[in-house]
C-alpha cells in the first residue's frame, strides 16, 4: 500500500488518458518525473523527501496526522501551520490522517475546515479510506460531503476501491441519499457492524510490551586501564550520541544489554541535551533503551507535572517534537505500567557509581500536583490519554516560558479547548484535572520541562579541543585510504559487508553518506590513485578515522591483533595486516582444524546505536609527509601485536 502499480488490464495510454496532469502536443507526459509518478500511488504516505519544501510547523503537522496524538495537531494548528499544507505528492493532513485511522485527527482537521482534495496520484481522502478499510473514517468523512465522482489517474472512484461489503454498502446508501437532495445529516444504521477491533480482554489485558533484544559481543578487547576508553566513549557520546553508544560496547568498555546502556546514560560526563536526542530517536535502539531509561524512574505516587518533572530532570528535553513526542509516550506508559495493582517497582539507579551517576537537577521534592498516584489514574483510559495531556503540559511550559515563542499566551478556555475530548468515548476530561495541571504550570516556571535552556552540557565538561579526542591522541593527522580497501579476499567472504547498503539499514542516507567517503568509495580517487582525505587519530592501540578534523570518528581499528609491516624506501605508506596470514596455516601441525579469519576488522560506528564490521586483508594509509610518517611508525609500532 502506498506503492500500487497499474492493474494488469491497464495500459499506459489509458492511464494517460485517464490522468489529469498535463500532457504535450504528443499525448505524452510534459514531464518525466510526472510520467513515472503515475506508476505508482501515494494512498496517504508521506516521506521525508516529500516533506522538504515544508515549513517546520506544516511539517510537523503532516507528521503528527500520521499518529494519534490529536492534541498535538491542535498545537500546531493553533501556533500556525497551515491547515491546507500539502507535500511535494500533494499529500494533505486529512490524506495522512486517513492512511493512519485516527478518527480523533480526521474529525479535527473536518472541524477545521480541510478540503476534500486530490494528490497527485488523483486521490481524495476518500479514496484512501475505503482503502484502507477505515470504517469510522469513512462514515465520518461522508458526513462531511465529499465527492464521490472523483477519479484517480488510473480511473477509479472511491466505490471502486472498496475491499469490504461494509465500505461498498455505505458509499452506495450515501450516494441515493445525495441523490434525493436529502438535507438532513447523513445518518447510516451501524447496528451489527464492528466499527473497531475487539478489546483484549482476560489474560490479553495484562499483556505488555517487552523489547527483544539480542546481545551482542564486543569486537576487540581492552587491557586493565579503562579509563581512555570511558573518556573516548563519553566525548564521541557527544558529538554524535548512537557513535559513542556504539563505541562503548563494541570496545568492551560496556556490556551490552537495554538496562546497562540505560543507565550508562545517566553518567555524569555525557552531555543531557545528546541522551535527550539520542532516546527521542525513532531508531529501535532507542526505542528499548528509552523505556528502560525511564522504567528506572520510580514514579509511584506522583502526578501528571511532577512525573514528567522527576524524569526529564536527568535529561534534556529535545527541541524536535517529534522526539518529545516519543519520550512523553514512554513516560505515560511507565506511569501507566507502575500503578498497575500489584506493581512491585524498585528503582535500581541506587547500585549504580555514584561518581559515574549524573544527580538529579532542580527541585528534589516532586510531590507537586494535587491528583496523584491511582486517584489520577482514574481519570483515564489509557496511557494514550495520559500521553496525550502529559504532551499538552510540555507544550504549554514551552508556550509561557521560552523566548522564542513569540510570546504567545494560553488562557484557561484555550487550554480547555486545546485537551477537549481525548478522554474515554471522546467525553472530556474533569475541568478540575485540566485546571490543576495549567495552573501548576502557569504558577512557576520548571527548569526540567524547560525545551531551549542551556544547562545540556556534560557535567564537569570537557574542555573544547579542536579534534574530539584532542589530549587522548598520542598521534593524530591527514592520511588517505590507497587502493581498494573493502576488496576482501575469498576466505573473508561470507558475513561481512561489502557495500554502503549492508551498513546503512535503519539510519538515514545522509547521516553517512559524507563520513563513510574515506573508506568506503575508492572509486573517488584523484590522480595520484588515494581516495578521499580523512583525518586519524591513534589513541593508544586504538586508530580513529574520521572525516574531518572537528567532528566526532566513524570507524575504528584495533591494532593490538595487526602488524605493522616494514615501510618501503621512499614511501610514507603505513600498511597494516593480520598477525597470521594463510601461509601461517601450512605450518601448523597435521589435523589441527583452524578456521582462520582476519584479525583487521574496521568497526563502522552507526548513528543508531549499532555498528558494523569489515574484516580486511590488508589496509594502506598514506600519510600527509615523511616527517608525520616518522612519528606515526615509531608510535604505532608500540602498539600493534600487544595481544601476543
Amino acid at each position: 500500500m502506498g506503492n500500487r502499480f497499474c492493474h494488469t488490464q491497464c495500459n499506459v495510454t489509458h492511464c494517460k488518458k485517464s490522468c489529469t496532469l498535463p500532457l504535450d502536443e504528443n499525448g505524452d507526459f510534459e514531464d518525466a518525473e510526472v510520467e513515472q509518478s503515475c506508476a505508482f500511488n501515494p494512498a496517504g504516505a508521506i516521506f521525508e523527501e516529500t516533506l522538504e519544501d515544508l515549513s517546520l510547523l506544516d511539517k510537523e503537522l503532516l507528521l503528527f496526522c500520521a499518529g494519534m496524538n490529536v492534541v498535538a495537531v491542535r498545537w500546531l494548528i493553533m501556533l500556525g501551520a497551515d491547515k491546507g499544507a500539502c507535500d511535494m505528492n500533494r499529500t494533505s493532513a486529512l490524506h495522512v490522517a486517513c492512511r493512519s485511522g485516527s478518527l480523533s485527527i480526521v474529525q479535527e482537521l473536518l472541524r477545521q475546515g480541510v478540503a476534500h482534495s486530490c494528490d497527485r496520484a488523483g486521490w481524495t481522502p476518500l479514496h484512501i479510506s475505503v482503502f484502507m478499510c477505515r470504517h469510522d473514517v469513512t462514515l465520518a468523512l461522508l458526513q462531511s460531503h465529499p465527492p464521490l465522482d472523483c477519479r484517480t489517474t488510473k480511473g477509479h472512484v472511491p466505490l471502486d476501491l472498496c475491499s469490504d461489503h461494509w465500505s461498498r454498502d455505505i458509499i452506495q446508501c450515501y450516494a441515493l441519499h445525495m441523490f434525493r437532495n436529502h438535507t438532513e445529516k447523513f445518518v447510516f444504521d451501524l447496528s451489527g457492524v464492528n466499527m473497531s477491533p475487539p478489546k483484549p480482554t482476560g489474560k490479553l489485558q495484562d499483556l505488555q510490551y517487552e523489547p527483544f533484544f539480542i546481545k551482542r559481543d564486543p569486537v576487540f578487547t581492552v587491557g586493565a586501564n579503562r579509563a581512555p576508553l570511558i573518556e573516548i566513549g563519553a566525548r564521541i557520546f557527544n558529538e554524535v550520541p548512537g557513535e559513542g553508544l556504539a563505541f562503548m560496547v563494541a570496545s568492551g568498555e560496556v556490556r551490552d544489554s537495554p538496562t546497562i546502556l540505560s543507565k550508562v546514560l545517566r553518567r555524569a560526563l555525557l552531555n543531557r541535551a545528546k541522551v535527550g536526542e539520542f532516546l527521542g530517536e525513532s531508531f529501535s535502539m532507542s526505542q528499548m533503551i528509552r523505556h528502560e531509561f525511564v522504567n528506572i524512574v520510580d514514579m509511584r505516587g506522583l502526578g501528571i507535572v511532577s512525573s514528567l518533572a522527576k524524569v526529564f530532570s536527568l535529561l534534556q528535553i529535545p527541541k524536535d517534537l517529534q522526539k518529545i513526542d516519543r519520550l512523553v509516550e514512554c513516560v505515560a506508559a511507565i506511569w501507566w505500567r507502575q500503578h498497575d495493582d500489584g506493581d512491585e517497582h524498585t528503582d535500581s539507579a541506587g547500585s549504580l557509581d555514584k561518581y559515574l551517576i549524573a544527580p538529579l537537577e532542580g527541585d528534589q521534592n516532586f510531590n507537586i500536583d494535587d491528583t496523584t498516584g491511582a486517584e489520577l489514574k482514574d481519570n483515564f483510559n489509557s496511557a494514550d490519554t495520559l500521553h496525550q495531556l502529559m504532551f499538552s503540559v510540555i507544550m504549554l511550559h514551552w508556550i509561557l516560558y521560552t523566548a522564542g515563542s513569540a510570546h504567545v499566551m494560553i488562557n484557561s478556555s484555550q487550554w480547555l479547548s486545546l485537551n477537549k475530548g481525548i478522554g474515554s468515548n471522546d467525553d472530556d476530561l474533569p475541568t478540575d484535572l485540566l485546571m490543576a495541571a495549567y495552573e501548576t504550570i502557569q504558577s512557576r516556571f520548571f527548569k526540567a520541562l524547560a525545551i531551549d535552556h542551556s544547562c545540556g552540557e556534560a557535567d564537569e565538561c570537557s574542555p573544547c579541543e579542536p579534534n574530539v579526542l584532542g589530549d587522548l591522541c598520542d598521534v593524530e593527522g591527514w592520511g588517505w585510504v590507497v587502493g581498494s580497501p573493502l576488496t576482501v579476499a575469498d576466505s573473508l567472504k561470507g558475513d561481512h559487508i561489502v557495500t554502503v547498503s549492508d551498513i546503512f539499514s535503519e539510519v538515514p542516507l545522509e547521516s553517512g553518506r559524507c563520513q563513510m567517503r574515506g573508506l568506503l568509495h575508492p572509486a573517488n580517487q584523484d590522480k595520484t590513485g588515494f581516495a578521499d582525505r580523512i583525518w586519524l587519530s591513534l589513541c593508544r592501540d586504538i586508530l580513529f578515522f574520521s572525516a574531518n578534523r572537528g567532528t566526532a570518528p566513524y570507524a575504528c581499528v584495533s591494532l593490538r591483533s595487526v602488524e605493522l609491516e616494514m615501510p618501503r624506501p621512499d614511501s610514507s605508506i603505513l600498511t597494516f595486516v593480520d598477525l597470521m596470514s594463510e601461509e601461517d596455516l601450512v605450518c601448523l601441525p597435521k589435523g589441527c582444524d583452524v578456521e582462520w579469519e582476519s584479525a583487521l576488522v574496521v568497526v563502522f560506528l552507526l548513528p543508531d546505536g549499532r555498528w558494523q564490521e569489515a574484516a580486511l586483508p590488508r589496509l594502506d594509509l598514506q600519510i600527509a609527509n615523511w616527517e608525520n610518517f616518522l612519528e606515526w611508525d615509531a608510535t604505532i609500532r608500540q602498539f600493534c601485536g600487544t595481544l601476543l
